[in-house]
């Protein structure tokens, strides 16, 4: 299984968020019945790059591009914990700003 690159480095800004999904019902008599969707919480990370040069967007977009739809290790730099994720996401989106930069934003869940 391979590792999400560690370089080019992610900027100030990536967010994490904790995915605990609740199954709800609300009986006739106004009873509200509820459990946990899954066993465990899944992570989601988005991932900001706002200044990549075209050589840095390369190894992020071949790494998309061969692992698309399949499973690799994350670990986010504050967390430093291993986690098996896959794109959430099915496109990489390049913002050039013509100076020999780009901008990009990668999402991705834990499986």
């Amino acid at each position: 299984m391979n590792t999400y690159p560690t370089k080019p480095p992610m900027f100030l800004g990536p967010t994490r968020t904790t995915i605990n999904p609740t199954q709800r019902s609300e009986s006739e008599a106004g009873y509200i019945f509820a459990r946990k969707k899954y066993t465990r919480d899944k992570s989601k990370y988005s991932l900001n790059y706002p200044s990549l040069t075209y050589d840095e967007f390369n190894i992020l977009n071949e790494f998309f591009k061969t692992n698309q739809g399949e499973k690799f290790y994350f670990t986010h730099p504050i967390e430093n914990i291993r986690k098996v994720c896959v794109f959430a996401m099915d496109e990489l989106v390049a913002n050039d700003d013509f100076s020999g930069h780009c901008s990009t934003k990668v999402e991705l869940i834990e499986i």
